[in-house]
């Protein structure tokens, strides 16, 4: 898929605002940065969606990476509301094609586990990266200030992630990709 036919898939699901540009450089996401979703505590271990089926409110758990439908990738584009420096991470299927449904936290609590859902613009769909000093990207919600968290600490297949309140510093809120 095109850079131009991706803009309109994502202005059409109302990811873009008027005047935001995909952009490929520091600071920017591009829309070609589509990867999987790797835990810092094993790299082996992908968020996914269970089914490959992308239904709001199914919960986001952990599996092993396999390329297959249900560890799809997600691309971080720039959030659509008044949030700099924040990002919605959007599903998107492994030829790059945006799926329109967002990792969402659809209580906007913390300690809640995150979901699929459509992408609504909402600040529970609104993440800022934290580069962590030994590499990877903790991904921190605006609602609460919480970060995308592996529920138990340890990856195991079939986990739930969470947003958890214990802090964004852990192995455990640290993800390699996307971004």
């Amino acid at each position: 898929m095109t850079l131009r036919k991706r803009i309109a898939a994502l202005a059409a699901c109302g990811l873009l605002a008027a005047g935001v540009t995909l952009a490929a450089g520091a600071g920017s996401a591009s829309a070609s940065a589509y990867t999987e979703m790797h835990s810092a505590v094993n790299f082996s271990y992908c968020v996914a969606d269970p089914g490959g089926s992308l239904v709001n409110g199914t919960v986001i758990r952990v599996y092993p990476c396999n390329g297959s439908n249900i560890s799809f990738f997600l691309t971080p584009y720039p959030y659509r509301g008044s949030l700099a420096g924040y990002y919605s991470l959007v599903f998107e299927d492994h030829g790059g094609t945006s799926a329109g449904y967002c990792i969402d936290d659809p209580a906007g609590l913390a300690n809640h586990y995150v979901a699929v859902w459509t992408c609504n613009g909402g600040s529970n769909q609104a993440f800022r990266p934290i580069a962590r000093s030994g590499g990877g990207t903790s991904w921190q919600e605006a609602a609460n200030g919480d970060c995308i968290n592996l529920y138990t600490g340890v990856p195991a297949t079939g986990g739930p992630v969470y947003v958890w309140g214990s802090g964004c510093a852990t192995s455990a809120s640290t993800w390699f990709g996307p971004g």
